[in-house]
């Protein structure tokens, strides 16, 4: 079959090439102001957390480094929140350590701060609350966590705070599972179950 082009035709797709090209423009700059707008709300995210727990994050952080002052040698201590990929960063701090499995200590040094909250509710609130609560366990002390006194609002923002201060970041838990599973690791949990035998059988 034969086929002709007019100028008209030419003009007519010469429009709707046009066309199309606008179009994929268009779609490209609307793809590129949403990707702004979701940095824009990340941004904005990242920094009310960062001052809601700004306390947290440093009691977070200094832990850290402390650890890393008794088990290695640090070399950066950061508190500025930024966002990396698609996850926030509130802090960091930066050690070496001769073996690997000194970093599962250092990663899970901020799990102190859990612990001073578990005695703060186990033993600050029983004082106002009433010997009801010396046998406290895991369900107790969440329902008690819940209920501490709204009146006493240092306490609740103090309590948040060690909250956010002992959780571990997914870095933190990296670091730790790479010192378990390093060779000084290893060497470690051995070392620890045979201990562990010996005192069962010397018994």
């Amino acid at each position: 079959m034969f086929d002709y082009i007019t100028p008209d035709s030419q003009y007519i797709n010469g429009n709707l090439h046009l066309r199309q090209i606008q179009a994929c423009i268009q779609g490209i700059l609307e793809a590129g102001e949403g990707i702004d707008h979701n940095k824009g709300l990340m941004k904005i995210k990242l920094f009310c957390k960062s001052v809601l727990f700004l306390f947290g994050t440093f009691l977070h952080e200094f832990s850290h480094f402390v650890a890393a002052l008794l088990l290695g040698k640090p070399e950066g201590f950061s508190i500025v929140p930024r966002i990396d990929s698609d996850s926030f960063v509130f802090g960091e701090v930066r050690a070496r350590v001769r073996y690997k499995v000194l970093g599962v200590f250092i990663a899970t040094a901020p799990l102190v701060w859990w612990v001073v909250l578990f005695f703060m509710v186990k033993h600050i609130l029983p004082a106002s609350h009433g010997p009801d609560v010396q046998g406290l366990n895991i369900a107790s002390f969440m329902e008690k966590l819940k209920h501490l006194p709204l009146g006493n609002v240092f306490a609740l923002w103090f309590a948040s705070q060690l909250l956010w201060a002992g959780r571990l970041s997914m870095q933190d838990i990296k670091t730790c599972f790479r010192g378990i599973v390093s060779p000084s690791g290893l060497f470690l949990i051995s070392a620890a179950v045979l201990l562990v035998k010996f005192f069962r059988y010397i018994r």
